[in-house]
């Protein structure tokens, strides 16, 4: 089946910028989640663990609206990049004004699920966006945008509710969808390889292969590790020693070290692969881990989440190019933010039943699973190179121990 779309590819800084944008946008109450279900709660008189299903709501959203648009590529295809994304961005204008007007807890979270799947839906042609280009650097150019604007949204939270009460805070959310919808209309409307597949009157498989599968798996597994850890950092400061401002202060030099982490790999880009990179990241995380077991480091634990935060964020975009290398499918492309946000809700989950005076089993899970994420990839580019290799092609160089 020929597929259609209007107009050519089109991947320069303008379409990176545009896809930066709605992935800030999308991903909003993801990154700023404390902050947003502090006022929600006060606003809706919701209780403790009803704030938690608040959470789940917007998180899974944004996965199932992401798998959602990865396993159905005809669907998409035959829509193209800049109708899905502003579908996606309709439905997430849609929940966010019907928030307004829901008050009761089961209401409200099917309103929030439904405006974090029209969130997924547009955060999965971002990725694939990211993935037509320099996908390292694209990923952490956009990664240091949700950053800037996810610490200009908390301050603004506070003055708008404060003024308009949480349905203003809804109403700005709505209004940033709109702006979404106009920058849609500068992504590419189709990939590379659909828009050559185009020109030869031929279909592009979006079938993703056995590798492919394998490396977004790693991500998924990086992802339970890095959060059963994250999930607890503060309480381990505390319970090795160190004062609940001094942890504040951690706390925000790890969030610094972060940023810091996306602008160098913005810089770098791919210019020297994602194999040597990755190995550099993977070490640093490992280090730290290992520490965290051994040593319970209070006088340095500010260096030692520092390191952690600077090596999670160094490690994602190569590991989001490593996907797409292994698998050039938009559907691989798209996957990897369902399962890093999969990841992120499954390891604080698996961390909550291994809670130990020390955190020793906590550091020891997402140690195992960091390691688990690298034999994974490793496997995943290796069978890629047979694959290439089998097809006469030129294959990525595998990742070796």
């Amino acid at each position: 089946m020929k597929i259609t779309a209007p107009g050519p590819v089109r991947m320069g800084l303008v379409s990176i910028i545009a896809a930066g944008l709605i992935g800030a946008i999308s991903n909003l109450l993801v990154n700023t989640l404390p902050a947003y279900l502090t006022i929600v709660a006060h606003a809706r008189g919701f209780i403790e663990s009803e704030v938690g299903f608040c959470g789940t709501a917007e998180v899974g959203g944004i996965a199932l609206g992401t798998v959602l648009s990865a396993m159905l590529p005809s669907v998409v295809a035959r829509l193209n990049w800049r109708r899905t994304v502003g579908i996606g961005i309709a439905v997430l204008i849609t929940g966010n004004l019907l928030s307004v007007y829901i008050t009761d807890l089961y209401p409200f979270l099917a309103m929030r699920l439904v405006a974090g799947v029209g969130a997924g839906i547009a955060l999965a042609v971002v990725y694939a966006t990211f993935a037509e280009g320099d996908a390292a650097r694209s990923m952490s150019m956009a990664n240091v945008a949700q950053m800037a604007v996810g610490a200009l949204a908390i301050p603004s939270y506070t003055a708008i509710t404060q003024t308009h009460g949480v349905n203003g805070l809804f109403f700005a959310l709505a209004g940033l969808g709109v702006l979404g919808l106009f920058a849609g209309w500068s992504l590419p409307a189709m990939s590379a390889r659909e828009a050559d597949a185009e020109a030869h009157a031929q279909h592009a498989s979006e079938k993703i292969s056995m590798a492919g599968w394998l490396a977004i798996a790693s991500v998924f597994l990086f992802f339970i590790g890095c959060g059963c850890v994250y999930a607890y950092l503060g309480f381990m400061g505390i319970a090795w020693g160190s004062a609940e401002s001094s942890v504040d202060q951690a706390m925000s030099m790890m969030m610094l070290a972060s940023m810091t982490a996306a602008i160098l790999v913005a810089v770098m880009g791919s210019r020297f692969g994602f194999v040597k990179p990755l190995a550099i990241g993977f070490a640093i995380i490992s280090i730290v881990l290992v520490l965290f077991l051994l040593g319970k480091p209070q006088a340095s634990f500010s260096v030692g989440i520092a390191l952690f935060g600077f090596s999670m964020s160094f490690i994602m975009p190569f590991h989001f190019e490593a996907v797409t290398k292994v698998d050039d499918s938009s559907s691989a492309a798209m996957l990897v933010s369902a399962a890093t946000l999969c990841g992120y809700a499954v390891g604080p989950t698996i961390a909550g039943f291994l809670v130990t005076p020390d955190f020793g089993l906590v550091n020891s899970a997402g140690l195992s699973f960091i390691a688990l994420s690298l034999v994974t990839l490793i496997h995943a580019t290796r069978m890629h190179k047979i694959d290439t290799q089998r097809l006469g092609m030129g294959a990525i160089p595998a990742v070796s121990m």
